[in-house]
């Protein structure tokens, strides 16, 4: 077993060796990043990549958005859904590639991971819409992020992550708790780093960061916030897992903040139920069916 200090340095190495986003996603971003791209500009990239466009034509014509007619084409996406929506397609099927690559232990159920990391997705957005917040989209990418560093921790520590979950079992504490009493350090740091990594926008290296601890964070306060809640609300619908069967409140005032009555609990995550229900090819595509 490592100790923590030797984790820590190793894991810092580590995040060093994973690869940076694909090129043509990479590519995709920085033009959605430009106010004067256009949506053939963005289709003549993504079309480098099929697999990814046919993905991406898959999910736009999902139960979840909901479209009437059939899109057929990128550009018709692009102009229909909105840059931000394209990106965050991109980004989805890029970190849902991470999570089939890095493959899985014995022990942690990956794609278990990933159906809760698109609940907290959906949940986010859904939370998002009800208050009216307009960063709809960021909202739903930094739910399906806010998990991605327990994949880091699960491939390249699974003796000492088999450890977490033995204590989360033992102990009946969170995996977040477990992660600092046997490593030393949180998945929320170790995804942080991946994400400045992938030249992620700060508002999602910030909220990944303060997720479980939205009130340490100044900058993207509100969306950690939206996270948080989406976070607990998800576990309290069962939709997936995040490694451990602890279910902790919302926090007082970011409940107060939210206003959300204890009324209004059933009517939110069976929303949130729907909502997933409604996903599911956001899930498939990272459990690669």
């Amino acid at each position: 077993m490592l100790s923590q200090l030797e984790i820590k340095k190793t894991l810092e190495r580590r995040i060093r060796e994973i690869p940076t986003l694909p090129s043509v996603a990479s590519k995709v971003l920085q033009i959605l990043e430009n106010p004067h791209s256009s949506a053939p500009d963005v289709e003549r990239v993504i079309m480098l990549d099929q697999a990814m466009a046919s993905r991406i034509l898959r999910l736009v014509n999902s139960a979840y958005y909901g479209f009437p007619r059939k899109i057929t084409t990128i550009s018709q996406a692009v102009v229909i859904l909105g840059f931000m929506t394209v990106k965050n397609l991109v980004l989805s099927i890029s970190v849902s590639d991470m999570f089939i690559r890095l493959g899985s232990n014995r022990v942690f159920n990956r794609s278990e991971l990933w159906r809760h990391s698109v609940g907290v997705a959906v949940a986010a957005r859904i939370l998002a819409r009800r208050m009216r917040f307009p960063q709809l989209e960021e909202a739903f990418m930094a739910g399906l992020l806010h998990d991605v560093g327990k994949v880091v921790l699960d491939h390249y520590f699974p003796d000492e992550f088999s450890q977490v979950l033995h204590v989360t079992q033992e102990r009946e504490v969170s995996i977040y708790e477990a992660e600092r009493q046997v490593l030393g350090i949180s998945h929320a740091v170790v995804g942080r780093w991946i994400a400045d990594r992938w030249n992620l926008p700060q508002l999602l290296v910030e909220v990944i960061n303060y997720h479980h601890q939205p009130f340490e964070n100044k900058d993207y306060w509100a969306t950690t916030a939206l996270v948080h809640a989406a976070d607990v609300l998800t576990r309290q619908a069962g939709i997936g897992s995040g490694g451990d069967r602890v279910i902790p409140p919302i926090q007082p005032h970011i409940k107060e903040w939210m206003k959300i009555s204890d009324k209004d609990y059933d009517k939110i995550v069976d929303e949130i139920i729907a909502g997933v229900m409604q996903a599911e090819d956001f899930v498939n595509i990272g459990i690669g069916a």
